[in-house]
């Protein structure tokens, strides 16, 4: 199949089956992160180089599984993506342009445990990814930059954390000095209070003095300070690490019957060690759980968790250590980073290769895999040309991978002189509507010359919510369900909640939820699985078939 298509976000629906259909049988996981993919992405500004052409091609011959138990299964599955660049150099100067090619975080189905050590496999796939010019296999370097669980990949702000050796931090210096403090509670009677809580008020100049405590559980917002607090387990001390000027005095320690910190509980906190007497530097303190062999290069494993420290730190100087690791390998985005010079007027083809990790839904019967491919690059390059897309599976039935279309305002005559053939000819079905003004004798002449569905909508009126349907609607959607059409009936424009849903579906196949969806991925600030659970409690997780 071939498709030019305008530069912005593409994405691509894959359906195991005809026919979706919600499925709501237990409580285990139904959703699997993937990855978003996209091209290759120039670094420097006012770069010259233009793309005359980009021949984008997804190759989708198998779904990946939800699971895999070890590595090579998980490089066995194939579905990959290849973009492949036409770049010229219209200057009268010979250019070298620094590329980075992103190819984000594995799946969440790809984190596959490392046999007899701690943590994920990070870089196992890495084998899949392919850059080559006019052919040949060029020389890369792997970076990482930190890509915290839920994100998602933006252009703007994910270039912007890649950096050519340790990152230039106003605060955070490799050689700045990391005091450590470790202190163990002792006679603290937690039998009596399991939920027994250990806290001091922090107050420091964060821009000479920040504050890093290992298992902290909370905190809480004062008046030019913060109490940092943790649960008391008599077997585990807590460690501060005080970065930057030393504390002006040691923490004066209170113990509390729970997690509030309101009544003041027996125990005593004894330094188990003091201040060493050579202080750590920040950069062998971050890098503690770093492991040269990792493929990672040392400063980018730095420069991420300066990002982590900065990203969670608090008021006054305190960093919220429970929303850091210190290892983050599994939470690093990957670039290719590479070098391409062109001599003036030069014409080379340059592609790139990436495995296509979708998105997986199982809260459907059968899953439900959503493919994301970021075009933003585009607007990376001085010029942007042509743009041709090739979809590679055996899942579509059509040549271009579209089973049917909606014309609004079509009028029906006009379909069968202009569009029928058109779309017989290349298996698309053409959508009708119909409406309560319409008549019976259209009806049926709709039912015998489409396929598909019937778009039944429930009121000649714009879309949008209501509560629900009155009696002569319902005498509408029983009027067509009597007539025994061939093809089933979809009702759309105001299913809202679970009571037009029901309504809707006692009377047809299912029911389309446009403006109500649109509505939720506003509220969400365009995060459609947050919409889509949104709207499922909305319906009640109930009904027959929910179009999207």
């Amino acid at each position: 199949m071939k498709k030019k298509i305008t530069a912005g976000v593409l994405l691509i629906l894959l359906l195991a089956g005809v026919c979706i259909q919600p499925a709501y049988a237990n409580s285990a996981q139904r959703h699997w992160r993937g990855t978003d993919g996209t091209g290759a992405v120039v670094t420097g500004e006012d770069c010259p180089i233009v793309v005359d052409k980009e021949l984008l091609t997804f190759d989708v011959q198998e779904f990946p599984e939800q699971y895999y138990p070890d590595t090579d299964s998980f490089l066995a599955y194939t579905g990959n993506v290849t973009a492949e660049y036409i770049f010229r150099n219209p200057a009268n100067y010979a250019v070298t342009a620094t590329l980075v090619f992103p190819f984000g975080t594995p799946p969440d189905y790809g984190h596959i445990r490392n046999d007899g050590a701690d943590g994920a496999l990070h870089n196992h796939d890495t084998e899949k990814y392919g850059l080559s010019v006019n052919g040949e296999a060029i020389d890369c370097k792997i970076r990482h930059t930190l890509s915290p669980w839920g994100s998602q990949f933006d252009l703007d702000k994910d270039m912007s954390k890649l950096h050519d050796g340790f990152l230039e931090d106003p605060f955070y210096t490799p050689d700045v000095d990391v005091e450590i403090f470790i202190y163990s509670p002792s006679d603290v009677n937690t039998e009596a209070y399991p939920a027994a809580t250990a806290a001091f008020i922090l107050s420091v100049d964060p821009a000479k003095t920040k504050v890093y405590m290992e298992n902290q559980s909370g905190g809480r917002l004062l008046e030019n300070a913060v109490q940092m607090q943790g649960w008391v387990n008599p077997n585990e001390p807590f460690t501060i690490y005080v970065i930057g000027e030393p504390l002006k005095e040691q923490p004066k320690w209170k113990f509390y019957e729970n997690g509030a910190c309101e009544k003041e509980i027996g125990g005593t906190m004894i330094p188990a060690n003091m201040a060493p007497a050579e202080p750590l530097t920040l950069k062998d303190f971050l890098l503690q759980e770093y492991d040269p062999d990792s493929g990672i290069l040392d400063y980018d494993w730095y420069n991420a968790m300066v990002t982590a420290l900065n990203f969670f730190e608090w008021e006054y100087g305190a960093i919220h250590s429970e929303e850091i690791d210190f290892n983050i390998s599994d939470r690093l985005m990957r670039w290719y980073e590479y070098t391409l010079t062109l001599e003036p007027g030069q014409t080379l083809k340059n592609a790139v290769t990436a495995p296509l990790y979708p998105a997986i839904d199982a809260g459907y019967t059968p899953s439900l895999y959503s493919y994301t491919y970021l075009l933003s690059p585009a607007k990376t390059w001085a010029q942007f040309g042509e743009l041709e897309v090739v979809v590679k599976t055996p899942y579509y039935m059509t040549e271009c991978g579209i089973d049917g279309v909606i014309i609004p305002d079509l009028p029906f005559r006009e379909y069968e002189e202009n569009y029928k053939a058109v779309a017989q000819k290349y298996d698309i079905r053409v959508i009708m509507l119909i409406t309560p003004e319409t008549s019976e004798k259209r009806i049926r002449e709709i039912d015998a010359h489409t396929d598909g569905f019937i778009y039944m909508v429930s009121s000649a009126a714009t879309t949008g919510a209501q509560k629900d349907f009155d009696a002569r609607k319902q005498v509408y959607f029983k009027k067509i369900q009597d007539m025994n059409l061939r093809n089933p009936r979809m009702v759309g424009f105001g299913i809202s909640n679970r009571q037009t849903f029901d309504t809707a579906c006692s009377h047809a196949s299912g029911a389309i939820i446009g403006s109500r969806f649109v509505t939720l991925l506003d509220e969400y600030k365009g995060n459609a699985q947050k919409a889509i659970s949104h709207l499922k409690e909305d319906l009640g997780k109930s009904g027959k078939a929910v179009g999207q």
